[in-house]
């Protein structure tokens, strides 16, 4: 039988784990608003108010969010429809909105270590959309995902145990365009994940942070020797030096040592703490193979269980972040212990496997329809709101989540977003697909169109309708 995980209170920092205020936040008209709904990503109609959270949306997309409702942009709930109301406002505002996230202040402090961002919503999608070759309709979702992020933090296991060479490693090959998955140890897996993220988040303008889990010097970290800080502000050229030194450190800190997961989180938190202002938010990304171990100690107890599961919460609450256990093992004590914390546990917290292991699970969820690519997995990896991507290896998607995952995929800047009725979605999806390139499916290993359309016909349930379709037009 699983042994309970016992957590012990958060502590008390003068704030609601609930509180998603952001002090600092300014804007020319309305705060928090924007010109498009986050759900359907077209111009709002008839806009809701959802009272938990204060976001908005159209009321039919809250009306056709799934059982039980949460709240699309931030997961508050769940909710009912009699906690939305109507949003008059933002009903009869049809000016532009610029935010600035960050403390407000003419001249930034040394305490505010992370600059503001005053672009709109729209210019970073648009120029998403460019940087990482995305559809339009992920880069906005992106770019709203991404507004309150001021950093994101790889925690990089490299224990004794990553020397184990049951990795694999995604490789591409400029020449033909195509991924190959390859042999490997589990830290060149850590490794090579890390740098991808490393370019990722540079191309769309996101800071990123790498720590080593058993650094030269725990007790006294510094940038560039014991983690490597890539700030896209300091620009191209110092941005690529930064991430040859990143590929540097890596390459001269393999694997070693125990894996003491709650020391250097709770490090993190305290070294954070005078950077990161009130509301701003950290997404941390631990990439480990393995059970969390005191810094002395290579056994796993229950002490050091539960220590984990208390620092991960504490790290939440201090700097409202969303929390990713990138797994680099199949071990089932390691991957049983992570999904127990994901079951049990109030957390803002996603266990991934690698591409292919995701993959299947989100085959085996119910959403074999989807080709499951690198950049899914990537977005995943990096920790996002977007609640479908957290549904993907959860549940089958509904056929108004369906749509709007479609609209990722495939929507431009000038089209409408995808139908929501079924058959008029199938044959949307039918036209995206033939101008649509290839991706590379991490399931099967092969190149292949994003989605598989007969299996997408079987998810919206419309094997019946076309049976009887060909079936009477046989007798015309």
């Amino acid at each position: 039988m699983a042994t309970k995980l016992h957590v012990a209170p958060a502590p008390c920092d003068g704030r609601s784990p609930t509180d998603t205020s952001i002090p600092g936040v300014i804007s020319t008209e309305l705060d928090e608003y924007h010109k498009t709904c986050a759900v359907c990503l077209g111009n709002y109609i008839n806009p809701h108010l959802i009272i938990l959270c204060g976001h908005s949306f159209c009321c039919a997309c809250i009306e056709g969010l799934p059982s039980p409702k949460c709240c699309p942009s931030c997961r508050a709930g769940p909710f009912g429809m009699q906690d939305v109301r109507p949003n008059y406002a933002l009903k009869s505002s049809s000016e532009s909105t610029v935010v600035q996230i960050g403390p407000v202040s003419e001249t930034p402090s040394k305490e505010t270590a992370f600059a503001s961002n005053t672009v709109s919503v729209e210019e970073r999608a648009i120029s998403w959309s460019k940087a990482g070759n995305l559809p339009y309709g992920l880069a906005l979702q992106l770019a709203r995902d991404d507004g309150d992020i001021v950093l994101r933090i790889f925690l990089l296991d490299n224990s004794g145990s990553t020397a184990g060479c049951d990795g694999h490693m995604l490789q591409y090959d400029d020449c033909s365009g195509q991924y190959s998955s390859v042999p490997s140890t589990r830290w060149e897996e850590i490794k090579s994940t890390a740098l991808d993220q490393a370019h990722w988040n540079t191309k769309l303008g996101s800071r990123c942070e790498f720590v080593l889990l058993n650094p030269p010097c725990p007790s006294d970290p510094q940038d560039g020797r014991d983690y490597m800080l890539i700030d896209p502000s300091i620009g191209p050229a110092e941005v690529k030096r930064r991430i040859v030194a990143l590929q540097e450190l890596l390459d001269a800190n393999g694997p070693r040592g125990v894996t003491p997961l709650s020391q250097r989180i709770f490090e993190l938190r305290r070294r954070l703490q005078g950077q990161i202002g009130r509301g701003q938010k950290v997404i941390l990304s631990v990439i480990t193979d393995g059970m969390p171990t005191s810094p002395t100690d290579s056994r796993c107890t229950q002490e050091d269980q539960n220590e984990l599961v208390n620092q991960l919460r504490q790290f939440a609450i201090a700097f409202n972040s969303f929390i990713v256990i990138r797994l680099a093992t199949d071990d089932d004590n390691v991957v049983g212990f992570y999904n127990q914390i994901d079951e049990e546990l109030e957390l803002p917290l996603d266990i991934l496997d690698d591409l292919q292991g995701e993959g299947k699970e989100v085959h085996e969820a119910g959403n074999a329809w989807l080709a499951y690519t690198p950049l899914i997995h990537r977005i995943r990896e990096g920790g996002t709101n977007i609640k479908l991507f957290d549904l993907l290896d959860e549940r089958p998607f509904t056929p108004v989540e369906i749509s709007m995952f479609m609209d990722f995929l495939f929507r431009q800047q000038s089209d409408a977003p995808f139908p929501r009725t079924p058959k008029e979605l199938l044959q949307a999806v039918q036209n995206a697909l033939k101008s649509s390139p290839l991706v590379f499916d991490g399931v099967s290993g092969r190149m292949s169109l994003p989605v598989d359309i007969k299996k997408l016909r079987k998810s919206l349930r419309l094997n019946n309708f076309m049976d009887n379709l060909s079936s009477y037009c046989s007798l015309m």
